[in-house]
């Protein structure tokens, strides 16, 4: 896993808590 692959998913996980 390239670190650029955990940042993105990182982002999309704190966005999917934001929208709850």
């Amino acid at each position: 896993m390239t670190k650029e692959k955990v940042i993105v998913i990182t982002d999309l996980k704190s966005s999917f808590i934001m929208r709850r």
